[in-house]
């Protein structure tokens, strides 16, 4: 009776220290071995979600392609030029001031391509997106999503 037990203590112990060894892999979507989309796919999905809720003409379409295409070159660019060391917050907050600058000048370019109605539209669709996710990223940020327990 005794050496049942024991081989049942052995085979439960040996059972935990494997699903243990398991949870310490990464898994396929923790993002370490993710790979950061490529500029044209980047582009081409905020052109079809653009297109889809603006409703964009044909036209308009194809012009939004290639202003989001080059912006999404120019933030590939500036990503793989970051360096290895850990930047300070003097280099921090002038990144974030650039990467706006940046993301200003797409918008105005965006909104010259766009009716008075898109704008709105498109104002709104951001200004929910914004809401949504409020400062993602920073520390202490507000984001609204809440987490599943």
């Amino acid at each position: 009776m005794k050496s049942i037990a024991k081989v049942t203590l052995v085979a439960l112990l040996l059972f935990a220290g494997f699903q243990l060894a398991l949870a310490q892999q990464p898994s396929k979507n923790d993002g370490a071995n993710r790979t950061p989309p490529d500029p044209a796919q980047m582009a081409e999905r905020q052109t079809e979600r653009m297109t889809k809720t603006l409703n964009l003409s044909a036209d308009q379409s194809k012009q939004v392609q290639a202003i989001n295409l080059k912006y999404a070159q120019q933030h590939r660019a500036a990503k793989s030029v970051a360096g290895a060391a850990a930047p300070t917050q003097a280099e921090r907050q002038a990144k974030h001031e650039q990467r706006k600058a940046v993301r200003d000048q797409q918008n105005a370019e965006l909104k010259a391509v766009l009716t008075p109605a898109q704008q709105a539209t498109w104002e709104k669709e951001r200004a929910e997106h914004k809401g949504k996710h409020g400062d993602k990223g920073k520390k202490g940020g507000n984001c609204t999503k809440t987490k599943k327990a």
